[in-house]
């Protein structure tokens, strides 16, 4: 996963229709497999929700952020969706991010921000 694992979430988003941009900071190859699969794992469910929930020209920005300690993702959209919020289940949507930074120790936010953007905020702890 790591760097390359994100470059090509972001590049199958893309080819899917979604305008995602990318900005990451610090090393992410150096992490847990564990927490490496979790960050992939939440950027590829958050693209997809946005994807599915985003309306007229979808447009994401994903932030990963590698600091001493943790490992902050930050993913929004552009704010042209439905006032609901993305559910599933069974492993999918909001359930599965919030079990997924749960197991791995971290903590989530999610929601409407002031300018009526969808965020999902995530920092997880390096083991």
């Amino acid at each position: 996963y790591g760097t390359a694992g994100l470059a090509r979430v972001v590049e199958m988003m893309s080819r899917a229709g979604l305008n995602v941009e990318l900005e990451q900071t610090g090393n992410l190859d150096d992490i847990s497999p564990a927490i490496s699969l979790g960050v992939h794992r939440l950027v590829q469910e958050s693209l997809t929700n946005v994807l599915r929930h985003a309306g007229h020209a979808p447009r994401a920005v994903v932030r990963v952020a590698r600091e001493a300690d943790t490992v902050t993702v930050e993913i929004s959209d552009n704010g042209t969706g439905s006032a609901a919020p993305p559910t599933g289940g069974g492993g999918h949507g909001l359930v599965g991010m919030r079990e997924r930074v749960a197991v791995l120790q971290g903590t989530l936010q999610v929601g409407r921000t002031p300018q009526g953007s969808w965020l999902v905020r995530a920092r997880l702890p390096i083991e």
